[in-house]
């Protein structure tokens, strides 16, 4: 395979159809600043830091980084983020801090 320009490559989502996607809420600062949004103290409860929040979220949605992001009709505010992902091979299922390291 050839090297290619990237001003004469297209550039698509890595994976475009995965199957599962996991919004994970591990952005401290972002979590404090909804909590006191809401009127709660902006320090986090112990149990934060003990188990991963996460949501699920739908594979139809992942989209390339020039793709055009299709907005249901009738939307007045909509939400956008800009995500990263992490990738985990067959190895990868219910792994302790300990063996993730060590998983091929």
């Amino acid at each position: 395979m050839r090297p290619v320009p990237l001003a004469g490559a297209m550039l698509r989502a890595p994976i475009p159809r995965p199957p599962s996607v996991r919004d994970c809420l591990c952005f401290l600062e972002h979590m404090r600043n909804c909590q006191h949004a809401s009127g709660a103290p902006r320090t986090l409860k112990d149990t934060w830091y003990e188990i991963p929040a996460f949501s699920f979220a739908s594979p139809a949605t992942i989209v390339g980084p020039y793709d055009d992001v299709p907005i249901s009709p009738g939307i007045a505010w909509f939400d956008f983020e800009l995500e990263i992902a992490a990738v985990i091979g067959p190895g990868g299922r219910d792994l302790t801090p300990e063996q993730a390291p060590r998983t091929p």
